[in-house]
């Protein structure tokens, strides 16, 4: 049904009818406007996760080469696995 048939049938029920329909329709296109707001913000946030997840790969590649540096000089290295749960990035954490 279209804006137009949806009009014209609340004009042949009355006043209280074409006010709901007019109504109702400024309702949808205000929310197919929010629903794209809402779209952009969702993959602005999803680019800054991946940088996040870049970042901690990177991390754990530092990680990796300092403990092989350090088994290197026969310094024992003990790594405590956090989660993110924890405040920790998994497996980011080096304890002496």
């Amino acid at each position: 049904m279209g804006t137009a048939e949806i009009i014209g049938a609340a004009l042949n029920t009355g006043l209280f009818a074409t006010l709901f329909c007019f109504l109702f329709i400024i309702h949808l296109k205000d929310s197919k406007e929010r629903e794209k707001k809402f779209a952009a913000t969702i993959d602005s946030l999803c680019e800054g996760l991946k940088a996040i997840v870049a970042v901690d790969k990177r991390c754990q590649d530092i990680l990796t080469s300092i403990s092989a540096l350090q088994q290197g000089l026969k310094k024992p290295v003990k790594r405590q696995e956090k989660s993110l749960q924890d405040g920790c990035f998994a497996g980011s954490c080096v304890c002496e």
